[in-house]
């Protein structure tokens, strides 16, 4: 027998519902700066990480670890910086995009 209660147990049967098919975390679930590379990512297309640390006024390495969260979660992909190899490319995952070959 459960230790939760019943209130508890419904909440997180509506949590699983709502995202079924798509077992992400939501967003909204996530901590600010994550929310904020997220959005400026949605909002600008993919960027370096120094490009959203710029942008978001957060720190490099705040930026790699949200994004590498962000990654480990399914919304965003990150892949090397060709034109500077000691930073990655963080962009949004499409439908197209998550798991599989291009995860």
């Amino acid at each position: 027998m459960s230790n939760q209660s019943p209130a508890l147990v419904e909440s997180n049967t509506a949590d699983r519902e709502e995202t079924k098919g798509d077992d992400r975390p939501p967003i909204e679930a996530m901590n600010p700066a994550s929310k904020l590379v997220y959005v400026v990512l949605e909002r600008e297309g993919p960027l370096s990480t120094s490009e959203l640390a710029e942008q978001t006024r957060l720190k490099p390495d705040t930026v790699r670890r949200r994004a590498a969260r962000l990654n480990g979660v399914g919304h965003v992909r990150s892949r090397p910086n060709l034109r500077n190899p000691s930073e990655n490319v963080h962009e949004l995952r499409t439908s197209e995009t998550r798991g599989g070959c291009n995860g």
